[in-house]
This record gives structure tokens, C-alpha cells and sequence, in this order.
């Protein structure tokens, strides 16, 4: 290249010095006075046609301005478009490069040379063909030479060469380069593969994925389903649950900072066939059992039954009818709303993968105990919280110890100087509006609201401890307040017998901290409700005044609200 370089200069020299000399004959001759420049300068003084021209060598490489590169990375397959915006003064510049395998013991180079377009900068394309390395690609040099042999060369990787003025060289991983795909790519077409394969399960398999930026993670899909998420350093993973004669496909995908990978690797898994006929069984002496029983809910509980091949899943049936499906890992199963006084025959049958269900499973006949007498009760709670003057607040109101409760009329009396009702809904755990419930509202009275509440269809009760109402209140000013029942509140079950609900009263202390009345709150507030620390709603020592969230408990939380007011306020 510099021989080319220098042999080129002394052909220019001779024929500017001939030009020069024939055109300075023609000027002694008074053809024209005009002044005479060389059309193939590179760099001269001011020339005048009373001053010879001074040349000056061209020893300054092409400038790159710009490189745009559809991906950096590329493997069989793949087109890679470049772009370059490049600059030199002589007008002549010659642009190639190459990517270069990585994660290959071939070490084939893959060439390209850019052409000058139509915009005026220089693009080309390079295709990997089938027959290249089967490794991933990666772009390892781009030079740019000029007419002059001056040249610029972009490294991957950093050069330990010695520059000089007309050659230079810089690392690429550190120029501003636009590449348009930094998502991880895939080496080659047979990444994910499958080993130890079961009439249940599979091994997945897969070679790491190459990026210039960490891998975080690795997404694994069965039939277009996201199913997990593994380590960016965890290349296999273990798949469960498969049926006999099922043919699965999936997919791993590679994620970075920049996004997930494309084209991504997918294999299909097809399990085997198991010509089993036989079901599964019991030991003798196995057993059903009944715990945890009340006249609402059961636990059932058995024990594991056996297979040739394996147990898969259990079965669970209530008076014949199929009840639930478990995971062959579950032995016990909780069994909600009976109905008081009825006697259930309940099963539990065990199949195993060939789709066998046993003949005869555990059974046990079950008598769901009556319901004790007891009287329900109305309560009102809050959701913790401390309430100041001008916050809004809810408060539930429910019935204890209900049986079969299918409707409500609740009777509410309030302090309107403390308190504006802002709405009143139904609890979720009674029913929701309009859909498996009915609500009426009516409001009687400035202090009064009157709610009632009904099921919908021919449906069992509610039973226990059951959230009917939730009202969302106003408070007006610091101070204490109170909501209360009357006596007239009452609840039905299903048959339409009323139960009348104990009148209650529930106080609701609102933001005032001032307990000694002595016009501030300070260190002396603080230790009077200290001084009430673990006392709960029933102690004759309670008093809502210092039960600050209305929690039915004065505690730490309570003093540590008034102790933090106090150092903020200071």
C-alpha cells in the first residue's frame, strides 16, 4: 500500500510539472491573463499566477462521521446492512471490513466492501450463508483508506499496533457506533435440545446465547405459555407434569438490558405411551378420615395410594358427584359449606398417568353436627386507621356466630355533629350489589340511616362471622364520636325466621391528642397513654379516648402515633 502511495505522488508531481510548464509557455505567449490553479491539488497557499504553486502531502486519514450496522452480531442466515458517513479531502475513499467467528474453531472470516450510494455515503450488504461457520458472527474490523494510502482502522478489540499520522487505529467496543439490534442472538439452529424424556417429564437443554451485554435470564416456553423464569447462568431445565402421548413445544428465550431475543430456539417433546391397564390401589388398612369438623366445614385426610407407574391425581366425590381434582403430592382436602344436620358419603379415588381410576377408593360416611345455639351478635371495626378531622374513614358492621343468614335490617344512629355518611355498601362477604344481592337504603332521620340486606335465589346462608355493610364516614371535627344499633336491628335465615340483633354502641376517637386538656399535646400526653399501654376493649380500664385506631386495643401503636406527633410538632 505505501509503495502504491509513493509511486502515485512521483506520477502526480511529473505530470503537474509538465501542466505547470505548458500552461506558463501559454501565458508567456498573451493568450489569456487568466489565473491558472491545479484542478488536482490536495492543499496549496494562495496561489497567484505571479506564484508557483506549493503542494502540500495528503497525510491525513478518513474521517468517520456516522456507522450505522443492522446488528452487530449475525450467524447463518442472517443479512447485516452498513452505513457509513466518511469524509477525506482527496474524494477517493475505499471502505471494507469483516466479522468474525466467535464461539468457533474454524476462524473463517466473512469480508464485505461498501460502495458509494446515491446519498453520498458508503453501504453494503453482507449475507451468511448456510455454508459459513455455524457460530455467531461478530464485526472485528472496518477500514478506511484513502487515495493516498492514508488509512483508519476500527478494532473490536483493542490493538497493541503503533500509530502514525497516516495510520490510525481505534477500538470499536469505545466508538459511538447506532447499532439497530443489541438483543441477545442464538449460535445456531440447534440450540435447545431434549434428553431424559419420560412418559411425565423432560430435560431442556440449551447452549448459552451470545450478547455484548450481560444475559439476565432465560424465559422457558411450553406451547406459547411462559411457564418459568432461570438464571442468565442456567442452561437446563427440568419440565414436570407431562401426560403420556403428549407432544409439547417449547421455546427458550434470552433477555438483556436492551430487550428479549429473536428467532429463538424451539424443539418439540413428544412422551411416550405406557400400555397400563392397571389402577391404582390401597394397602389394606388405609384409611379416610374426618378432622377439623364443624357444621360448615370438614377436613378430609387419607393415605397415599399406589401404582405400577405412578399416582398422578386424586379424585374426590361428594354423595357420587365429583367434587375436586388434587395433584397426587395432596393427601387432605378442606371441605366448606355443608349444611348443618345432613349426612354426605364422601370418596377419594386415585388414577394414575394411563388414565386408570381405581375400582373401589377410601370411603367414609359423614354426620355434620348441628348447629349450637348461640345468639348472634352485632359488631362494628374499623380498618386501623388513625383519623383526623377531615379524613375519610370506613367502618364494617357485621353480624358473630350467624346461622344460615339470608337477610338483614340494620338501624343506624350517629353523631352528626361528629360525623357525615359519605356511602354505605354491602360487604363482600355477605354478596355484591345487583348481582347475588339486594340492598335497600332509606334515611329516616338528620342522625339515622336504615339498610336491609337479601340473597338472591334459592341459596344456603351465611354462617360464622360475616362482614354485612361497609360505611364510609366523614369526620367533621377531633373529638370523640359513636355509632350505634338499635334495638329494632334484625337478621332472617333462609326460612325467613328474624332474630333481633343486641343493641350496640362503637366510640370513635378522632385526632384530638390533648388528654389533660391543658391546650397542647407534649411529653405529659405521651405518658398518660403510656400509661394504658396492652388495655383492650371489655377491661374496666379501657377508654376509647386513647385507643387512637379504634382497634378495640390501646397498644404501641397508639402511644407511638402520639410520641411521633410530639417530635415533629417540636
Amino acid at each position: 500500500m505505501k509503495c502504491y502511495s509513493k509511486s502515485l505522488i512521483a506520477v502526480f508531481i511529473m505530470f503537474l510539472s509538465l501542466f505547470l510548464f505548458a500552461s506558463f509557455a501559454q501565458a508567456q505567449a498573451g493568450d489569456n491573463d487568466r489565473p491558472i490553479f491545479n484542478s488536482l491539488q490536495l492543499s496549496s497557499n494562495q496561489a497567484t499566477p505571479d506564484q508557483p504553486v506549493t503542494i502540500t502531502a495528503d497525510v491525513t486519514p478518513p474521517i468517520l462521521k456516522s456507522l450505522n450496522i443492522s446488528s452487530i452480531t449475525a450467524k447463518a442466515g442472517d443479512s447485516v446492512t452498513i452505513t457509513a458517513d466518511v469524509y477525506d479531502e482527496s474524494g477517493y475513499i475505499s471502505v471494507f471490513g469483516n466479522y468474525k467467528p466467535i464461539n468457533s474453531t474454524r476462524y473463517y472470516d466473512k469480508s464485505f466492501a461498501l460502495n458509494l450510494n446515491e446519498k453520498g455515503n458508503y453501504s453494503g450488504s453482507i449475507r451468511f450463508e448456510a455454508n459459513d461457520d455455524k457460530g455467531v458472527y461478530i464485526l472485528d474490523q472496518l477500514y478506511l483508506s484513502d487515495l493516498f494510502g492514508n488509512q483508519y482502522t476500527i478494532r473490536h478489540s483493542k490493538t497493541n499496533s503503533e500509530e502514525t499520522a497516516n495510520y490510525r487505529y481505534e477500538d470499536l467496543s469505545r466508538y459511538f457506533i447506532y447499532y439497530d439490534a443489541t438483543v441477545p442472538m442464538w449460535p445456531s439452529d440447534n440450540v435447545l435440545t431434549v434428553t431424559n424424556s419420560t412418559y411425565t417429564s423432560a430435560d431442556l437443554q440449551w447452549q448459552h446465547a451470545v450478547s455484548l451485554y450481560e444475559i439476565n435470564h432465560y424465559n422457558i416456553y411450553k406451547d406459547g405459555n411462559r411457564i418459568d423464569t432461570v438464571s442468565g447462568n442456567v442452561y437446563k431445565y427440568h419440565v414436570d407434569g407431562l401426560s403420556q402421548g403428549g407432544s409439547y413445544r417449547f421455546m427458550v428465550e434470552a433477555n438483556n438490558e436492551w430487550g428479549n431475543s429473536i428467532n429463538n430456539p424451539t424443539t418439540t417433546v413428544t412422551t411416550g405411551v405406557y400400555f397400563d391397564t392397571t389402577p391404582p390401589y390401597w394397602n389394606p388398612g388405609a384409611k379416610l378420615t374426618v378432622t377439623e369438623a364443624s357444621y360448615k366445614s370438614i377436613k378430609l385426610s387419607w393415605d397415599p395410594a399406589h401404582d405400577n407407574v405412578g399416582v398422578k391425581q386424586y379424585l374426590i366425590y361428594s354423595d357420587g358427584a365429583h367434587y375436586a381434582t388434587l395433584d397426587s403430592s395432596i393427601t387432605s382436602y378442606n371441605i366448606y359449606n355443608l349444611v348443618p344436620n345432613s349426612i354426605i358419603r364422601f370418596e377419594v379415588k386415585a388414577m394414575d398417568y394411563a388414565g386408570n381410576i381405581t375400582n373401589h377408593g377410601l370411603a367414609i360416611i359423614y354426620k355434620v353436627p348441628d348447629v349450637i345455639s348461640t345468639s348472634p351478635e352485632a359488631y362494628f371495626e374499623t380498618n386501623g386507621e388513625f383519623i383526623q378531622a377531615g379524613s375519610t374513614f370506613d367502618v364494617n358492621i357485621g353480624v358473630k356466630d350467624a346461622v344460615d343468614l339470608y337477610g338483614f335490617l340494620l338501624k343506624l344512629d350517629y353523631d352528626p355533629n361528629m360525623f357525615e355518611i359519605e356511602q354505605i355498601e354491602l360487604h363482600s362477604e355477605f354478596g355484591s350489589e345487583n348481582v347475588d344481592a339486594i340492598v335497600g337504603r332509606n334515611e329516616p332521620g338528620a342522625a339515622q340511616f336504615d339498610l336491609t340486606g337479601v340473597l338472591l335465589g334459592n341459596v344456603q346462608g351465611k354462617y360464622g362471622n360475616i362482614k354485612l355493610v361497609t360505611v364510609k364516614l366523614n369526620a367533621l371535627r377531633n373529638g370523640n364520636g359513636s355509632l350505634s344499633l338499635s334495638s329494632e336491628s334484625q337478621i332472617s335465615d333462609s326460612k325467613g325466621q328474624l332474630t333481633m340483633l343486641n343493641p350496640v354502641s362503637f366510640s370513635i376517637h378522632v385526632g384530638d391528642l390533648d388528654f389533660n386538656r391543658d391546650g397542647q399535646v407534649n411529653l405529659s400526653d405521651l405518658v398518660i397513654i403510656s400509661h394504658y399501654n396492652d388495655v383492650r376493649m371489655g377491661n374496666p380500664l379501657y377508654d376509647p379516648l386513647f385507643d387512637l385506631n379504634n382497634d378495640g386495643v390501646i397498644d404501641k401503636k397508639d402511644i407511638q402515633y402520639v410520641a411521633d406527633k410530639i417530635v415533629k410538632k417540636n
